[in-house]
């Protein structure tokens, strides 16, 4: 095991949670999309990079966006084709960004974890949870509102 310690006024303060908003869409991490988000993310090359959950329209499933612009056209790195849903848990009304790199870091943390969801809801909190041998750990992303 690996503990960090830090003097307690050096972090930040978590808020509570009133309450957890139903989840609208779950997607598997799978081995192939951990390969694939850790590898657009080092192609990025940027800690402010952001990826965004949007339903396709050509192919009406959920899409990972790596520099997802809805105005025009960007550099934008979609790996749509590894994204696996729970069935009945696919569809998003509106597209929701998170940071790639903290999601990154909790993929690296947890490495060794299989059978992990990421789940999203439109309201704009994502939550992926892992259980690996007992320890069940959670944790919680808050959507980035982007600039068009």
């Amino acid at each position: 095991m690996e503990y960090v310690t830090s003097e307690p006024s050096a972090i930040d303060p978590v808020p509570s949670m009133k309450n957890i908003p139903p989840f609208d869409a779950e997607i598997i991490l799978t081995p192939e999309f951990v390969d694939k988000f850790n590898g657009a993310f080092a192609a990025l090359g940027d800690d402010g990079a952001l990826f965004t959950i949007v339903m396709n329209k050509k192919t009406n499933k959920l899409d990972v966006v790596f520099g997802y612009k809805s105005t025009g056209n960007s550099d934008r790195i979609a790996i749509g084709e590894y994204v696996t849903t729970t069935a009945g848990k696919d569809t998003l009304k509106s597209l929701v960004s998170f940071s790639a790199k903290t999601l990154k870091e909790i993929l690296s943390a947890n490495a060794d974890s299989q059978n992990a969801i990421l789940q999203i809801c439109d309201a704009g909190l994502a939550s992926v949870a892992f259980n690996n041998d007992g320890i069940f750990s959670q944790y919680y992303l808050v959507k980035v509102d982007t600039e068009d």
